[in-house]
Formats: structure tokens, sequence, C-alpha cells
């Protein structure tokens, strides 16, 4: 069931009914930690889609306290070299460049490179990306 209502939150969060996006991102929040406690790898999923909804909101302190929360939750159960830990690097990375801090942006979107490539590999969509995405900052940085 968590699944579905976070596909669902998903989905609503993508057409911009946050309202309700959020309800169901609590919701299946609610039923991960209770079947699952509160530092399972799925309550970390959760986390980050709500921080996403939080961060479309401009509601920057509660997102980065969830992706905190979720980063904490995936380095100790899953490992600080895992695809999933580096994900919320990425969105911690995206909201530090958001709030004007260009450098920590970059420290940690360095950091979710570097993982990726260990990981995923240099080849991989999602490594591509965020490579990307570092190498965009960089640039940005160096116009600034």
């Amino acid at each position: 069931m968590a699944y579905s209502l976070a596909g669902l939150a998903d989905l609503l969060r993508e057409q911009r009914q946050y309202e309700q996006a959020e309800a169901f991102y609590e919701r299946c929040l609610c039923i991960r930690e209770q079947t699952l406690g509160e530092a399972h790898p799925e309550v970390a999923s959760s986390l980050n889609g709500l921080a996403t909804l939080y961060c479309e909101q401009g509601r920057d302190q509660e997102a980065e306290r969830l992706y905190q929360r979720a980063l904490a939750i995936e380095e100790q159960h899953l490992g600080e070299l895992h695809p999933e830990t580096a994900n919320s690097l990425v969105h911690l990375a995206r909201l530090s460049q958001k709030r004007g801090n260009d450098e920590q942006a970059l420290s940690l979107l360095q950091r979710a490179c570097s993982i990726l490539e260990q990981s995923l590999g240099q080849v991989h969509p999602q490594t591509r990306k965020a490579m990307s995405d570092y190498h965009h900052m960089l640039q940005q940085k160096k116009r600034a």
C-alpha cells in the first residue's frame, strides 16, 4: 500500500496538487515508519519525496531537515557508497545551490558523482546526470 501511496503522491506533486500530495506522502511515511521502523531505507525514500515537495513549495528549511534525515538513514543502512545515498546528496546539493551556498552544493555534488561512478559506472544515466549538474554548477560559478 505504501508504494501506491508514494506513486500517487509523486503524480500529484508533478501536477502541482501540493496539498493532496503532502497528505499522501505523510500517510506513506507514517505507514513505513510504523511497519518498518523509523530508520528503514524505505522511510528514507518517503522522506526524500516529502522533502522534494517542500522544496517545490519554497519550504527549504523543512526540506533540508528531511533530506538530512534520509541521508543519515541511507548512510547507516545502505552505506556511504550506495546510489540512494548519492541521490540524497544530489537533493541536498540542489537545495544548497538554491539557497546560494555554491561551495557546499559543489562539495555535495562532487561526493555524489564519486559514489555514482564507483557504484554504477561512468556511463549510467544517473551518473551522467549528476556529472552534468556538477559541470553546469562549476560553469555558473565561474561566470559569477
